[in-house]
C-alpha cells in the first residue's frame, strides 16, 4: 500500500509538473517555478486514490482497510471458538445465517436458484438431485415453498509441505458448503464453496465432530426450523443440509460408522458382512441396504456396551441426524467417484493389469513410458497427461498419478499401447470394462437403461477381475460401486456430488500459507483472508455464460460457400456475425478442431469438428465439420470419419457439450470418450 501511494503521489509528481509546464509553454503562458510546484502537489493531493491510500486515509492502515472491508463490502467475519482454554485449543467459524442472508439478497445468486428450483421430471431420467428419490421422499423439500438444499464438504489437508519437518502438526480439518440449487457447471467455481469451519485435525480427533460442529449445526437448525427474511423476496426462506461429501473415512468419521474398513461391516449403505462381500454381488439381494430404523437399532446397541466398540458397523449417532429434523445418515452420506474410482480402483488394477500385460512381454515398462510421454495430447488431455509408471509401481500396487492423470491414462491407455496387446487377452479385458465402468458413473445424465447398463458393466468387470486374478480379493472400493447404480436413483448423477472440486478449494489455503509465512493462529489468518476474497467476489459468484477475448465481425456473405449455405438456413435473418476460434461457455473452453457430440446413428453418437465459432445475437453457435463415428471395441473408442458436411449447432443443441479430441494412431482417427453419453429418443 506504501509503494502504491509513493507511485500515485511522488512518483507521479515529476510526469505531472513537465506535463504542465509543456501546456503552460504551448500557450505562451510564463509562470513563476514555485506556483507550477504548488499546482502539482495540490493535484497530486487531491487525488482520491492519494487521499484513500494516506496514512490518515480509509485506506493507510490494516485496521482501517479492514474496517472499510467491513462497511462498505458484504464481509462475513470468523468468530473463534473455544475448545480448551487452558491448553489454547480454537476453531474458526463463519456464521452460516448471516453469510446466507447477505447472498441471498444477492441478485444473480437468487435467479440462479430460482431457475434450477425443482427442476423434477418424470420420465426416469437423471439429472439432478432433483430427480433423486432422496430429494422427492424428504417432505421438507417436497412442499411447493422454496426450500434451499445446502451441500456440507470436509476433508483434512496439510498446509505445510508433507514431507517437511512440519508434516501432521498444522494438519487442518475443514468444512466448506455450497448451494445445492445451483447448477453443477456454477457450483464447481471456487468462489461458490464457501467456508464454514478451519480447525486443527488433531482438535478434531481429541474433542469430536459433535463439539467442532455445534456452531454450525445450531445455525443449520434455525436455518430449518425458523429460516431466514430476504428482503428482495419479501419472505422468509427455509432450509437444511441435502448431503454431506467426503471420502469414505470423513463421511464413515461424521456419520458414526466404523472407520475400519478392514471391520466386519464396513459399508455405510449395506449391512453386509466382509465374509460374503468376496463372494456375492449386491445385485444378488444378499446384501439388506441400509434403513432409519435399523441404524437407530446399532446405535442404541452399540452405545449400550455389548458390543465391541459397533454394531453391524455404527459406532455413534450422527451429530448432523440428532441434530436436524430433515437430515438423516443412512441417506445423506452419497459415496465419492474420486476415492472410489479414480484414487481407489483405477490406479490398483492399472498396476495390476499392467504388471500382467508386462510379464506376458507384449512391451516393457520403458516402451509404455516412452509412449506415454511421447503421445500428442491435446487440450484438456495436455492438461491432465499421465506421468511415467514409476519402477516401483508393482510392489506399490498403484501407478502413482493423481485423480485426472489416472483418469486421462485408462482414457488413453488403449490408443496408447492398445495395437500391442491382443484383443483376447483376460488382463486388457479387465480394463476396458473398468474404462466402460468409469464412462458410465461419470455420465452428467442417466435413465433406468443405462442404469441396467451400469449395473451389467460392473458385474461383468467383478467377473473379469475374478476370472484374470483368482488369487487377488475384492476390494472395499469394488463394493461400494456395486452399489452404484442405485445410488444413482437416491442421489442423482454421482459426479456432481464427488470431491473433486471441494479438494481444489484447499490450493487458496495452502497458497495463503506459504505466502503469509506466518503461523501464529494460522486458522485465523486462513479464515480472515478466505472471507476477505468472498467479500470481494460476492457479486460474481455465477460465472457468466459466454466470455470470449477476441472476436472479428464480418458479414455472412462473404462466408465460405457451404457454410454460408447452412448457417443461411438455420439463421435467415442474420446479415452480420462475430467470428472466432476460441470461447468459453459456463466454464468449458472450446477450441477450433476440437470435437462435439453431434446427432447419433444407429444408437451410436456422431460427432463433429469445430471449424469456426459464431456468436448470433450474443448467442454462440458452432460451424461443424460432421464425421461419421464407427465404435472400435478393442479400443473402446470411436473411429470418425468426414462425411463431406457441414453441421451449425447451437449449445444447447449438442448431444453432449463437453469437447473431446481426436487422435491419429495405426487404426486411423481416434476419439475417446470422457462420460458415456445419453442419445434421446
Amino acid at each position: 500500500m506504501e509503494e502504491l501511494h509513493f507511485l500515485i503521489s511522488s512518483a507521479s509528481e515529476p510526469v505531472l509538473k513537465n506535463i504542465i509546464e509543456n501546456t503552460l509553454k504551448k500557450h505562451d503562458c510564463t509562470v513563476e517555478d514555485a506556483v507550477v510546484a504548488e499546482l502539482v502537489k495540490d493535484i497530486c493531493q487531491l487525488n482520491p486514490f492519494c487521499t484513500a491510500l494516506a496514512v490518515d486515509g480509509p485506506l493507510g492502515t490494516r485496521y482501517k482497510r479492514n474496517q472499510f472491508l467491513k462497511e462498505q463490502l458484504s464481509f462475513t467475519e470468523p468468530v473463534e471458538f473455544i475448545l480448551d482454554s487452558s491448553k489454547k485449543k480454537t476453531f474458526q467459524y463463519v456464521p452460516v445465517l448471516r453469510l446466507l442472508s447477505q447472498l441471498l439478497n444477492t441478485k444473480n445468486i437468487q435467479e440462479t436458484i430460482l431457475q434450477n428450483q425443482k427442476q423434477s421430471n418424470a420420465s426416469n431420467v437423471y439429472r439432478s438431485l432433483h430427480d433423486g428419490s432422496v430429494f422427492k421422499e424428504n417432505e421438507f423439500f417436497s412442499g411447493e415453498e422454496l426450500r434451499l438444499p445446502l451441500i456440507l464438504y470436509t476433508d483434512d489437508f496439510e498446509v505445510c509441505n508433507p514431507l517437511g519437518t512440519s508434516r501432521k502438526k498444522h494438519k487442518v480439518t475443514a468444512v466448506y458448503w455450497v448451494f445445492a440449487d445451483i447448477p453443477a457447471t456454477l457450483r464447481s467455481t471456487l468462489n461458490s464453496i464457501h467456508l464454514a469451519i478451519l480447525c486443527k485435525a488433531d482438535d478434531v480427533k481429541q474433542y469430536g465432530y459433535p463439539k467442532v460442529l455445534e456452531p454450525l449445526l445450531k445455525d443449520l437448525k434455525t436455518f430449518e426450523n425458523e429460516g431466514i427474511f430476504v428482503s428482495s423476496l419479501g419472505k422468509v426462506v427455509k432450509g437444511t443440509v441435502f448431503a454431506v461429501v467426503a471420502d469414505n473415512l470423513g463421511a464413515h468419521c461424521i456419520g458414526g460408522f466404523v472407520e475400519s474398513f478392514s471391520s466386519s461391516h464396513y459399508c455405510r449403505f449395506c449391512i453386509g458382512d466382509r465374509s460374503q462381500i468376496q463372494e456375492y454381488e449386491v445385485r444378488t439381494g444378499m446384501f439388506p441396504l441400509r434403513t432409519k430404523d435399523s441404524y437407530m437399532d446399532h446405535v442404541e446397541a452399540a452405545l449400550s456396551g455389548t458390543t465391541e466398540g459397533h454394531h453391524c458397523g455404527v459406532k455413534r449417532l450422527c451429530p448432523l441426524t440428532e441434530q436436524l429434523s430433515h437430515f438423516h445418515a443412512v441417506s445423506g452420506y452419497p459415496p465419492d467417484a474420486l476415492h472410489d474410482l479414480l484414487e481407489g480402483v483405477v490406479p490398483f488394477e492399472l498396476a495390476l493389469c499392467l504388471e500382467e500385460l508386462m510379464r506376458k512381454k507384449y512391451f516393457s515398462l520403458q516402451l509404455l513410458n516412452d509412449a506415454i510421454c511421447q503421445f500428442p495430447y491435446k487440450w484438456n488431455d495436455k492438461t491432465n497427461s499421465p506421468h511415467a509408471i514409476p519402477l516401483t509401481f508393482s510392489s506399490r500396487m498403484s501407478v502413482g498419478g493423481n485423480a485426472h492423470e489416472n483418469w486421462c491414462l485408462l482414457r488413453l491407455l488403449p490408443l496408447i499401447i492398445g495395437d500391442k496387446v491382443p484383443e483376447d487377452d483376460e488382463a486388457w479385458q479387465v480394463l476396458m470394462t473398468l474404462k466402460d465402468v468409469v464412462e458410465l458413473i461419470m455420465a452428467p445424465v442417466h435413465t433406468d437403461e443405462t442404469l441396467g447398463y451400469m449395473d451389467s458393466k460392473i458385474s461383468e468387470h467383478r467377473y473379469r477381475y475374478l476370472n484374470a486374478f483368482p488369487g487377488k480379493k475384492l476390494k472395499p472400493k469394488h463394493h461400494f460401486l456395486e452399489h452404484y447404480p442405485w445410488l444413482v436413483t437416491a442421489f442423482g448423477p454421482l459426479v456432481a456430488l464427488w470431491t473433486m472440486r471441494f479438494e481444489a478449494k484447499h490450493r487458496f489455503f495452502k497458497r495463503l500459507v506459504r505466502q503469509s509465512g506466518s503461523f501464529k493462529n494460522i486458522l485465523m489468518t486462513m479464515a480472515q483472508k478466505h472471507q476477505s476474497m468472498i467479500a470481494y467476489h460476492i457479486q460474481d459468484t455465477v460465472r457468466p455464460m459466454v466470455s470470449v477475448s477476441r472476436t472479428t465481425e464480418v458479414a455472412v456473405e462473404i462466408l465460405k460457400d457451404n457454410i454460408k449455405e447452412s448457417f443461411s438456413k438455420k439463421f435467415p435473418r442474420a446479415e452480420v456475425v462475430s467470428v472466432t476460434n476460441k470461447i468459453t461457455i459456463f466454464g468449458t473452453i472450446y477450441n477450433a478442431g476440437m470435437l462435439l457430440a453431434f446427432g447419433s446413428t444407429g444408437g451410436l453418437p456422431d460427432f463433429g469438428e469445430i471449424i469456426q465459432i459464431l456468436i448470433v445475437d450474443k448467442n454462440p453457435v458452432f460451424v461443424l465439420k460432421l464425421l461419421r463415428g464407427c465404435y472400435h471395441e478393442h479400443l473402446r473408442s470411436f473411429k470418425v470419419e468426414p462425411t463431406g458436411e457441414i453441421g451449425i449447432s447451437q449449445h444447447a443443441e449438442l448431444t453432449d457439450a463437453y469437447p473431446l479430441a481426436a487422435y491419429n494412431t495405426r487404426n486411423g482417427r481416434m476419439v475417446s470418450l470422457k462420460h458415456f453419453i445419453y442419445i434421446s429418443e
